[in-house]
């Protein structure tokens, strides 16, 4: 798992600003930047974009690709990714919708995730898909699978932020 000092201080390096629009991870994107002492220098702010009006509404994504592809999808984790940056003027915005459960959520299954990166020369979404069925999950209460999920949708957004400032994405 990587060390969010290390992101941290990566981005502050380069120069870099960031900042992010979350939906299912409800916060904890943000909450792992401003943890970190010195974060004010990179980390610009997140909108909690939990409901489908609010990620219209608020923070600007394209109510075409929110009826066509619904909340949870690589168009709207893009355009979510878009949003942000231009929101708060940054060099990067990145992006989380998925589900955690216990439900479904438009047709997607508890654990699917879609990420959005986006910079001013760059645009990539990743998908993963977190095996609900898995004994971890499974044997764990609800509220615990829910939050395994949400942080490992944080994990994973915070290493494709690190692999992409090093130029590995």
């Amino acid at each position: 798992m990587l060390d969010i000092d290390n992101l941290v201080n990566k981005l502050i390096q380069k120069g870099l600003t960031i900042s992010a629009a979350e939906s299912f991870t409800g916060g904890l994107l943000a909450d792992s930047f401003v943890k970190v002492s010195g974060a004010s220098k990179t980390f610009l702010g997140s909108v909690v974009a939990y409901n489908k009006d609010i990620k219209y509404k608020v923070l600007g994504v394209s109510e075409e690709i929110l009826q066509k592809y619904g909340v949870i999808s690589q168009e709207t984790a893009l355009d979510m990714a878009k949003q942000a940056k231009k929101l708060f003027n940054s060099n990067i915005g990145i992006s989380t919708t998925g589900v955690a459960g216990p439900d479904l959520q438009d047709n997607r299954s508890v654990g699917e995730i879609y990420i959005g990166l986006v910079s001013d020369n760059y645009e990539k979404t990743f998908y993963y898909k977190i095996d609900s069925s898995s004994e971890a999950i499974k044997d764990a209460p609800i509220k615990n699978a829910r939050q395994f999920i949400r942080q490992t949708g944080v994990d994973k957004a915070m290493e494709i932020v690190y692999n992409y400032i090093s130029g590995q994405n």
